[in-house]
Formats: C-alpha cells, structure tokens, sequence
C-alpha cells in the first residue's frame, strides 16, 4: 500500500485475510517494520524516462494498484494540468510514463480493480457520489484492453456497447442507498430509483479485493460486493469503523520523530 506521501507500506496477503481466500476480508494487518519512502524502496523510479520526477512527486494525487494480463503496477497520478503520471512494474522495478492528468474533476478518486487494466472513478457530482470504470483502449480504438501499452491511454467503458472512449465528461452512474443496508449502482447518465437516495459519503481512497469494493470515507470504510456496479442490482454494504478495519504493529507517522504527530 502506497500513501499520498508515497510511502510504502507491505501487508501480507495472509494477514489480510484469516477466514479464508473466497470471503471478504474484515481487516487490514500492518506489518512489525514502519513504512519506508517510495524513493527508497524502488530507487530506480526517479529514473523514469519521459517523467518529471522531481515535479510529480510533489504533486501527487492519487497512487493506485492496477494489474494487466502481464503483471502488478502502481499509477502514480499528478495533480490537474501538471506533469505525466507514472506506471511502475512492481515485479520488473522498471518504470513506464503514464497518465498526463487533463481531466477537469478535482473531487476524481481512483480506485482499483480486479479486472486486467480497468479501473474505477468515483467523484462528487453536488454532494452525491457518482461512479464510472475505466480501461485502457486498445492502439487507439474503442475496444477495451487488458494489456498496458507503453504509452497509457484510458477511456471509459460504456456499460451498454462495451466500447471504450475517450471524453471529457464520462457518462456517470450514481451510487444509490436503498433501505438502511442495501447499496447499488444506478443507471448510465441516470438517477436513483423511486424513493431511493444518492449516497453521500466523503470518500478519500479505496480499492476491490476478492469482488468487494473497499471505500476509506471520513469516519468509516464501506464495503459492498463489486457485483453492485456490474450487475446494477442492489447489495448490502457494511460500515466497518476504522478501529475495527486498520490493525497496526507499527508507527503510522515514520517521519515525526515518534511524537504520534504528523507533518
């Protein structure tokens, strides 16, 4: 796991899940040793061709775990208007230039998939959140691909056609609360049905695993089935606290001199 101050933290895929590989998992397990600078645990990754290093890291906005047919990377994404992002070969420890951020939401929170180069974008649209997936668009083409190309162009996916385009402003689906434990994805450019309202959660960051969605709000992490946005049919969610959710063993603030404040 990779923070917006890039640092890097390592959680085990067996501490993560103690039940059992095919269940959701109810907690994250850090391990003994503290997080450690992204510049120290990959030292080639300030020697990206055709990125900006010095200016993206100080810009940093997002940074994502991605998979393709191929293997595991992070996108390290700048902030609107600045430099080229990066994608990291986390096998390789080799680096790829990757996304140039033009896109006009500042509120746009990234979140992984557990589909081949795919992944999913939730914003705020007036205080309800909205939510559509990308991938990456084969040599320019509107068919979506599961492999990485050198050069990193994503589109949204239609949901209807299956293409994959390139916009300015993707067609979004709302995230819809039915009931008080029921959660499920609206349909394209739509709203929530009948009585039902948009969900209004502050989401920060977040990620899929085991076909579940993972979302870090405010005050807690909402998890609901990934089948809730694939198959727009209702699902329960659960609202974890994070004190149940996060398990550490080590200092979450490396850099602060052990006074438990962050800089």
């Amino acid at each position: 796991m990779v923070t917006q101050k890039l640092d890097v933290w390592l959680i085990e895929a067996k501490e993560i899940d103690k039940e059992g590989e095919d269940k959701p998992i109810n907690s994250l397990y850090f391990g003994g040793a503290p997080p450690v600078p992204i510049e120290e645990k990959w030292p080639l990754i300030k020697s990206t061709p055709r990125v900006e290093w010095a200016k993206l890291k100080n810009v940093t906005k997002t940074c994502s775990p991605v998979v393709d047919a191929n293997g595991q990377y992070l996108l390290i994404d700048g902030d609107i208007g600045y430099v080229w992002g990066l994608r990291w070969d986390i096998r390789k420890s080799e680096g790829h230039q990757g996304l140039y951020n033009d896109h006009s939401d500042k509120e746009a929170r990234w979140i992984s998939s557990s589909e081949p180069a795919k992944q999913y974008m939730f914003t705020d649209k007036g205080g309800q959140i909205k939510v559509v997936r990308y991938s990456v668009c084969s040599n320019g083409t509107n068919q979506t691909a599961d492999v990485f190309a050198d050069r990193l162009e994503m589109g949204y996916v239609d949901e209807a056609t299956g293409g994959c385009y390139h916009v300015d402003e993707p067609p979004y689906h709302p995230l819809c609360l039915s009931g008080t434990d029921q959660v499920y994805v609206g349909a394209q450019s739509g709203s929530c049905s009948g009585g039902d309202k948009p969900a209004q959660w502050t989401i920060f960051t977040g990620f899929v695993d085991k076909g579940h969605f993972y979302l870090m709000t405010k005050d807690s992490v909402i998890s609901f089935p990934e089948t809730a946005y694939k198959q727009k049919a209702p699902s329960a969610y659960a609202n974890i606290p994070y004190g149940s959710f996060i398990k550490c063993s080590a200092s979450p603030h490396p850099r602060d001199g052990g006074t438990g404040k962050s800089k």
